[in-house]
């Protein structure tokens, strides 16, 4: 992944999600000038690369999906096995 840090497009990125709100859109992010004002201080460059605990259990156990790993009972599906 890779992050925005042009402070220019953020902000037209806010802009339009703002518009978007407006027009309904409950998901649309509101326009935070604070960020932006951050933004041209100077953020360098940043990317990465992200692998969660689920994901390397289910690599270094060979599983097929990720509720195989999944360590929280409650997100895992029932299963009757009385049928």
């Amino acid at each position: 992944y890779t992050e925005l840090n042009n402070p220019m497009i953020q902000r037209e990125r806010f802009r339009e999600q703002t518009r978007q709100s407006i027009m309904g859109d409950d998901e649309a992010m509101d326009y935070d000038e604070d960020y932006c004002k951050a933004l041209e201080y100077g953020l360098p460059p940043t990317a990465g690369w992200g692998l969660g605990i689920d994901r390397l259990c289910m690599w270094l156990t060979d599983s097929n999906t990720i509720n195989e790993v999944l360590l929280f009972p409650q997100m895992r599906p029932i299963v009757n096995n009385n049928q």
